[in-house]
């Protein structure tokens, strides 16, 4: 290729020039509710106590995501463990529209790596910053947003002092 790349590409291919806020919801009663298998229940469960757990692998001691009553990495018995949430984008997609009820657009879905094992992928929603300022590699930690007797867990930007904020 002669020249010089196109703009987009020159700054960086993994950026969406939107300066629009990803606000955290503040109602999530409308959203599609998940369905709640048996193996399933204990990190629901979790998030509606304010807390994150994943499966652990008696044997391997790796976690697992999401339950399905075995490890996913040996095949061994697990338990559920607390985990903090952190973790790093792996890849993100804003969304321009509506999915459902109660996801008004835009809002931007991401596949997170936790630190807790980051061979993991967790889908979440990424909030609290601005399209924009979202890169692949960037440092995340969880924010549960209960309403009601229903609860989400969402992402957001973590700063250089490890706390949330953008």
């Amino acid at each position: 290729m002669s020249g010089p790349l196109p703009r987009a590409i020159a700054q960086d291919p993994y950026r969406f020039e939107d300066d629009t806020w990803l606000e955290v919801p503040k109602r999530i009663a409308e959203r599609a509710r998940p369905a709640h298998p048996t193996e399933s229940a204990t990190f629901w469960n979790g998030l509606r106590e304010g807390v994150i757990r994943f499966d652990r692998c008696l044997a391997c001691r790796r976690y697992t995501h999401f339950p399905v009553g075995g490890c996913q990495w040996c095949g061994g018995a697990v338990e559920a463990a607390v985990v903090d949430g952190h973790a790093t984008v792996n890849t993100f997609a804003p969304s321009y529209l509506e999915f459902g009820p109660g996801m008004p657009s835009p809002y931007c879905m991401a596949i997170v790596n936790p630190d807790c094992e980051p061979g993991l992928q967790l889908m979440t929603n990424l909030v609290g910053c601005r399209i924009s300022d979202i890169r692949i590699g960037m440092p995340v930690s969880p924010l549960i947003v209960r309403d009601g007797d229903r609860a989400l867990l969402f992402h957001q930007p973590t700063t250089t002092s490890g706390r949330p904020g953008a």
